[in-house]
Formats: C-alpha cells, structure tokens, sequence
C-alpha cells in the first residue's frame, strides 16, 4: 500500500482510476460551457460585441473585488450574509486547494519532487480541514434558515434544499476520504494538523482493512462524480450564479445612481418623429444589462423585503418582477408584449423610485431601470397608463407645474419675496452668489412657502446674494417618473437655456427631487448646469460649521429625522440634515429604525404624489406610524414631497411633520 506521511499521497488506492478524472472533467466542462451557451449567452451576450464584454475599467475591478470577493453587501444582512460569506470562502479555499494539488501532482510525475513538503504541507492540512468546517456550519446556517423561515417570504424550493444538500456531500466525502487517508498515512500527526482526518480516521480504525479500502475507493468515485455533475449541470442551478452575478457586478454601472437608472435615449425626438416608441414595449426591446440584471438574480428577498410598495400591500415585488422577466426571456417570447399579458401594469405603476430595492441588492441590480424603460414604453404608446397619470403630465404642459395650478400664483409669490427683500429677481446684468429654485410643491403650498422664506432669511442675514426667476416653471422629475421622457427632455433643455442666461455660482433647491434631475440627470443628457447644485440642508450645516448661522435652543424636545429617498439612497446625503438637528441645544435625536440606506419611503416618489395605487395600506402612514414610536414630537425632513405625504398622516399619530430649516428657526425664537 502506497504510504506518504509528509506530502501529498496522490491517487492513494485509486492509481488505476486516474483516467475517470480526466474523462469526467472533459465532459463536465464540455456540458457545462454548452449549456452556458444556449441558456445565457444566446439570451444575453449573443448581440453584444466582444469589445464591450472584454472591456477593462479598474474601477469595474475593484467594486467587483469589493461586492464578490469581500462580500461587502452580502453582509448587510448578518445571519445569510455569514452564512453565505462560510460558504464562499470554504469552497473557493478548496478549489485553490485542489489546484495546488493539481500542481503538485504534475510537479511529481514531470520533476520527480513535491511542491509542498514536510511543514508546509501540515499547513496545507490543517487549512482545508478549516475550510471545510467553516463550509459545513455555513451550510447548516443556510439550511435552518430555510426549514425554519427566518427570512420573510424567502423563496424554498426543492432545488434550493437540494443545492445545500448535495454541497455538505461534497465536503463529507472529502472528510471521508481525508479521515482513511489519515489513518493510513498520517496516524503520527498531531490531531490538530489535521483534526477532519482525525475524526473521521475513528470511525474506519476498527473495521476490516479491505471494508475500508472498498469505502475509499467507492467514496473516492461518489466524491469525484458529485463533483463533475455539479459542475457540468451547474448552468442550470442556483450555483451559477457565482458566474453570472459576478458578471453582473462587473457590467454593471455605479449604482444606485439616478442617471443610470434612467438611461438616457439617443436620439429621442427621431425616435418620436419616426412613430417608434421610448423604452421596452417588447422583451427584445430590453438591453443586454437589463437581460443580465435578472439573470443574476439569486431570490435572496432583500429588496421584496424592502420594498415600501410590497410592504404596504401593493402588488408589486422587485424580485418576482426581475424573476417573471427572467422566466419570459428564458421562454423566448421575444416578440411578445411584455403588458399586460405577462407583467400587470399595476405593478409597474405600484413603483416609488425610492431605490431601496437597488442600494441593496447584493448583485447590483437594477429594478427602477426596468420599471422606468417600461413606464417610458406605455406613455409613448398610450397604453396601459391610468387617467391621473396622464393628467401630470397635461397638466405640467399646460400650466408649468403638476397640479394645474395657476402659474400666476407662483410669480406673485416669488415677486412677494423680492418686495420682502428676502431675493432679487434674477437679472442677466447681474452675478449672484445662490440662484434659488423654489420647485412646483413650495411654490404652491403655504407650509412649505413658509419654510422657503425661513431659509432665504437666513441666507440674506449671512450676507449671501440671493436671486430668484419670476417666471421658474417645472424642473420636469414628475413628467420623467411617470414615462414622458420627451417632456422631460422637453423641460430639461428649456430650463438650461434659460438658466444659462444668468450668472450664478450656486443653484440651491431644497427639493431632493428637483435637486436629484438639476444635479445628475440634465448632465447626463447634455445640459449641465454651470454652478455647483447644492441641497439646503448641505448649506445651512456649511453655514453653521463657519460660524455664521449660531443654532439657538430647544428645551427637551424629542425629534426623529426622515430620510428622503432621494436625497439620501439616490444621492448620498445622510449626516448633513442629522448634523443641523444635533446642533440644536436641547433636542434629544432619536433615529428611526429604518434610516440612511434602508429609509422607508414616504410614498411620494415616482410620481406618487400626484396620483395613488388604491390597494393595501398607505406608505405614508407606515412611516408616520414608525417615526411616532420613537416618541418624538417632532419629525423632520428635507424634502418637500416627504412633507405633504407625512403631514397628512401627522394629526392621528398626534406629531408635528416640519422642514429642517423650521426646526432651525424654532431655535432662533428660543435664543
């Protein structure tokens, strides 16, 4: 019997069946790349050129060691986070492993020596019996989870049990064949070398030398052929994904970023002259990316879970939306309507935007993407689109806002300001420090009007040039969440030709929303504005950081903050809003549970505030009712679609919904 106590034993009592590994690693190979052919690259890759997919970008690099690699997502989630991280690490530890044996083994029969020897081969040991252990308990971690349902509707399948099942194999008859190999060869190690061949070498010591050496022989087939099978069928299972969302990592742009979410459309105004329609109306109208976003998705739940629409009842799930594209593309019904037929409009009107599902999907997919080119592909169309829905965007062609109010009101409010002194009207013979956007909602609403006058008070005492347009019309977000991606091309363009016009260094916005479009999306179209786009909770903590602005008191006032989805998820601003209430004496700030990337959402985004899905429960009401368990009084935020959607649930749950610049000024009359 073949003895090697120090180094590798290669094909110990199996010398004779060297040739299965090589037949079965041909084959498995060979099933493999072909069934990776007809199920992902003929549905994915097929049109796109071998220049694109070869493309190097070391940002690409170093966000896909971060996500894949480090399993940095992965791991917002603790229990599965953990679970999948064992499960990770064991087995990509195990595959290095098998390739430095592989080299070994070829090292010996070309060099006639060993690659590893003597003490670095008991370290070899005693890695991959770790490795293996770390599997095994990231396996059992995952499969309790299943059987017992910790994560809240996670889809478990048979196939999914089977995938952990047929894992956890693989690493026993490892530790079977590890433990007669011990037993044989390595009976004068220390157990804490190799403590997985120690274990298992007790359960073969006392049984008949030719029994054990018929086991090894038939574990040593069963472990190799598990192996090949796996790897050969392993496009058509849950495991591929390694593959497929790594590459989805890699491909995908840096998101959640709102310009990628809405791509832009080259040539829109041919497109409508020509009658074609905008965004994906068909399942071969949707891009390669869009295609390899559902492919790469692995039924984790997370943004199901997250979804404030799922939540609050709406029939909408991010993941049975990316899942039921998947399905449909994998049926080739290529050419088919994607609505009504196989996905419900209701669930693409259900949508938000708030992001959640995008910033924190462990792969990087994209679902407001979808969700947007599907909205853009009714509206050019006219099918599919609820009555409200068309009336925003009637409405904000024919009067310059959502609400069809009429635009004379917003002239006389802001000629009011000037008359105050708190601006200047906006003169083109002039240079400004801040040109100021009111936007549609506080130009309409007297609360919000209120909290504007605040702000411009306090920039005006800090000896700032304030100017305003008297004749500011929409900024065009409410037409592009909807679909009308003309209309906001449309917008977009008049409004950078007019504000071209003047000469400013800053353009301030206290709307998320209108900040979001002037910030990232009119660039991403052309028209960048030339000055810097700043938030007003961004420069009141300037302001209070200089000095300028000394934040007064607030006697044992209990305030919670709101984070707006689209100042925080879509354009990161978290601390700003949070540092201006921490710098008022007196206020105890206690945050929500769910806040910074994973805020719930108001329910005003993605055109929501101007039209309602009637099913389930208001996703206002549910944040109001979270922020009123924190036993605050007061709930702040810095957006004014947050403002309208929360006050109007405020008054049951007995809480002040005000804007952060209110609470700032709450202080001053405290002084």
């Amino acid at each position: 019997m073949q003895t090697c106590g120090s180094s590798f034993c290669h094909y110990f009592l199996t010398e004779d069946l060297k040739p299965m590994v090589y037949i079965e690693m041909i084959l498995a190979l060979a099933t493999a790349f072909y069934l990776f052919y007809i199920k992902y690259y003929i549905k994915i890759f097929n049109n796109v050129s071998l220049k694109m997919l070869l493309k190097m970008d070391l940002e690409r690099i170093k966000r896909s060691l971060s996500i894949v690699f480090l399993q940095k997502r992965i791991l917002r989630d603790v229990l599965p986070g953990s679970a999948h991280l064992m499960i990770f690490y064991s087995f990509l530890i195990l595959f290095i492993a098998t390739l430095i044996r592989a080299i070994d083994n070829y090292s010996v029969e070309i060099l006639g020596t060993h690659v590893l020897y003597g003490l670095s081969y008991e370290f070899f040991k005693l890695t991959i019996d770790l490795a293996t252990f770390i599997g095994i308990i990231g396996i059992g971690v995952a499969y309790y989870r299943r059987v017992f349902k910790l994560t809240k509707d996670l889809p478990d399948t048979p196939e999914d049990r089977a995938v952990l099942i047929i894992l956890l194999i693989i690493l026993l008859t490892g530790l079977i064949l590890d433990g007669i190999n011990y037993l044989y060869n390595r009976s004068d190690w220390s157990p804490i070398l190799n403590p997985g061949g120690y274990i298992f070498s007790l359960l073969f010591k006392d049984l008949d030398k030719n029994f054990v050496i018929m086991i090894y022989r038939s574990t040593w087939i069963l472990h190799l052929t598990v192996v090949m099978t796996v790897i050969a069928i392993s496009p058509l299972t849950k495991l591929f994904h390694l593959i497929i969302s790594s590459l989805n990592v890699y491909y995908s742009e840096n998101i959640p970023k709102i310009e990628v979410s809405y791509r832009k459309i080259e040539n829109i105004e041919k497109i409508v002259e020509e009658g074609r329609y905008i965004g994906a109306k068909k399942f071969k109208d949707l891009t390669w990316l869009q295609r390899l976003n559902y492919f790469a998705c692995t039924k984790c739940a997370r943004c199901h879970n997250l979804c404030p629409a799922n939540i609050s009842g709406k029939i909408l799930s991010p993941m049975n939306l990316v899942i039921d594209m998947r399905s449909h593309i994998e049926k080739n019904n290529l050419d088919q309507d994607i609505m009504p037929l196989y996905i419900q409009p209701e669930t693409v009107w259900s949508c938000v935007t708030c992001g959640a599902c995008v910033a924190n999907c462990p792969v990087m997919i994209d679902h407001v993407n979808t969700i947007a080119d599907l909205r853009r592909a009714m509206f050019s169309t006219g099918e599919n689109i609820p009555d409200e829905v068309l009336s925003i965007s009637y409405n904000i062609m024919r009067t310059g806002n959502p609400y069809s109010y009429n635009p004379v009101e917003r002239e006389e409010w802001v000629r009011s300001l000037i008359s105050k002194g708190l601006v200047k009207q906006a003169s083109t013979e002039d240079e400004y420090d801040i040109l100021f956007w009111a936007g549609c909602n506080i130009a309409y609403d007297d609360e919000l009007r209120k909290a504007a006058e605040a702000l411009l008070e306090i920039l005006r005492d800090a000896g700032l040039k304030i100017a305003m347009l008297t004749d500011e019309t929409c900024c065009g977000e409410p037409a592009r969440r909807i679909g009308d991606e003309l209309s906001f091309w449309e917008i977009a363009r008049n409004n950078y030709e007019k504000l071209s016009q003047y000469r400013f260094k800053r353009l301030l916005i206290m709307c998320p929303h209108g900040y979001t479009v002037f910030k990232n999306e009119y660039p991403a179209l052309g028209f960048k504005i030339n000055a810097e786009i700043i938030h007003h909770s961004m420069i009141l903590r300037e302001l209070i950081e200089k000095g300028v602005v000394k934040p007064g008191s607030i006697d044992n006032i209990i305030v919670t903050y709101h984070d707006p989805c689209y100042l925080g998820r879509w354009n990161k601003i978290y601390e700003e809003p949070r540092e201006v209430i921490k710098s008022i004496k007196g206020v105890e700030f206690i945050d929500m549970p769910r806040n910074r990337e994973r805020s719930f959402c108001c329910g005003g985004g993605g055109g929501h505030l101007y039209f309602e899905i009637k099913r389930g429960v208001r996703i206002s009401k549910l944040r109001v009712e979270e922020a009123s368990k924190t036993g605050a009084k007061i709930l702040v935020t810095a957006c004014p679609y947050c403002n309208l959607m929360l006050r109007a649930e405020a008054r049951e749950y007995n809480i002040e919904v005000i804007d952060l610049v209110m609470l700032l000024k709450k202080s001053f009359e405290r002084k």
